[in-house]
């Protein structure tokens, strides 16, 4: 076999056997999701792998490139491409079916440099490990995605199957209708571990932040289709697959046949899947119960859990509920923040706001009463101007059927001006960063 001659000076003078080989039975830990900006994220020596839910590993390979690359440098060093497509390109070597090792020019992320849906970045896990501190890596801002591993199911290894699904992160939609998981991925010589469940001091919520928005855009990605569209709970390729990975989060559906039930009927819109949804963003980032988020199917449960971690001064339960006055003027949303929003109910706006429910859930001995009611809650991921104006982005699911990104307008120091226009009654903030 021919001396290898990539751009990456690291790996010239060796042959691809050897390359792919010194990359073989290594322990990997996640450094980037779908939806993660991965310019200055990605190095050689990173492992692509590509999957799909409850199918596990389709595809994975070893990332030559030292940085995204065009189509026209891949071209002219004679690397196969697998598509013309827009976007941001690697070269990577991997293994054929007869045991060669081969060089490809894949696609990794969209124009922006966002890593497309269905793939992960992995590296070796000691170049990447969590008793470490953030400032020991470049560059500060990516994100630490070993908090959020997704989980899939694995049926069996399809070496050459192509996944190359258009991203869209900016679509529209409205909210409405409110109401295993830790598993490993194995081929032959790969390790993939969910890190321990960590204490609410163990967490970097900073990162954290950052983790949270980048798992709900991923979840975003996952229900556009490849021409932009959205897909619904009633046409989604993966709906039934998907839709028990949201359940399988939920109290009381934490088996598979309970989560795959009420999957069918979320399908048939028997039961809203909305803080389902939401559950499964915040379990998927690395969020447990003992973190101060109260899992539920219902959204006021974790909205009233919010309200008492506050009014409990409650530090190591760092999801305090803000009202709608300080979401103008103090309570700036971030990434990682959940917006509280009333709905209409037969015709008719509920009404919750923070006093009515520190009434109803805390005050004269209400501290143990169960929440009840209709609400409905989305995830802050960033935000965007369009047309001179500032949004803030948000992503919900179950809103108009799907998971879609709502934009609120801002003003110029990022508080929403007039909540109630936007049915918004409040946030629940975390407070540790």
């Amino acid at each position: 076999m021919s001396i290898y001659t990539a751009q990456n000076q690291n790996l010239a003078g060796k042959d691809e056997a050897q390359v792919w080989h010194e990359h073989q039975n290594e322990e990997l830990t996640s450094v980037a999701l779908p939806g993660s900006d991965i310019k200055q994220i990605m190095t050689a020596g990173d492992r692509l792998v590509r999957t799909v839910p409850y199918e596990g590993i389709q595809q994975s390979s070893v990332i030559v490139s030292d940085h995204l690359e065009s189509i026209t440098e891949l071209a002219a060093r004679g690397i196969p491409l697998e598509s013309n497509r827009p976007g941001g390109y690697v070269e990577v070597l991997e293994e054929m079916t007869d045991g060669q090792i081969q060089p490809f020019g894949r696609r990794v992320t969209d124009s922006a440099g966002r890593l497309l849906s269905g793939q992960k970045l992995l590296r070796p896990g000691e170049l990447f490990m969590p008793h470490r501190q953030q400032e020991e890596f470049a560059p500060k801002q990516y994100i630490q995605e070993q908090y959020a591993q997704e989980e899939y199911r694995q049926e069996e290894y399809t070496q050459n199957k192509q996944l190359d699904e258009n991203v869209n992160l900016y679509d529209e939609g409205l909210y409405e209708d409110d109401l295993q998981t830790e598993s490993q991925i194995y081929d032959n010589q790969l390790t993939i571990r969910e890190p321990a469940e960590l204490s609410t001091n163990q967490i970097n919520w900073c990162t954290m932040r950052q983790t949270i928005a980048a798992t709900a855009r991923a979840e975003e990605v996952r229900w556009t289709a490849a021409n932009g569209n959205k897909y619904q709970e009633s046409n989604h390729p993966n709906r039934n697959q998907i839709l028990t990975s949201y359940w399988l989060t939920v109290p009381g559906f934490t088996n598979q046949a309970a989560a795959a039930a009420r999957a069918t009927q979320s399908i048939n819109n028997q039961v809203a899947w909305s803080a389902a949804f939401v559950c499964y963003v915040m379990h998927m980032a690395g969020i447990r119960q003992v973190n101060g988020f109260e899992f539920s199917q219902r959204h006021i449960t974790y909205i009233v859990g919010a309200l008492r971690n506050r009014e409990r001064s409650s530090q190591s339960r760092p999801f305090w509920l803000v009202d709608d006055v300080e979401l103008v003027n103090e309570a700036t949303p971030q990434p990682g923040d959940i917006m509280c929003f009333n709905r209409s109910v037969n015709g008719r706006m509920t009404t919750h706001n923070y006093s009515s429910l520190r009434r109803s859930y805390w005050s004269n001995g209400r501290q143990n009463v169960n929440p009840t009611g209709s609400s409905h809650t989305s995830i802050v991921v960033g935000t965007t101007v369009h047309n001179g104006q500032r949004f803030l982005e948000t992503i919900g699911g179950n809103e108009n059927h799907s998971v879609r990104i709502r934009r609120i307008p801002i003003d110029q120091y990022g508080g929403i001006p007039n909540p109630a226009a936007q049915n918004i009654f409040g946030m629940i903030k975390i407070t540790r960063c």
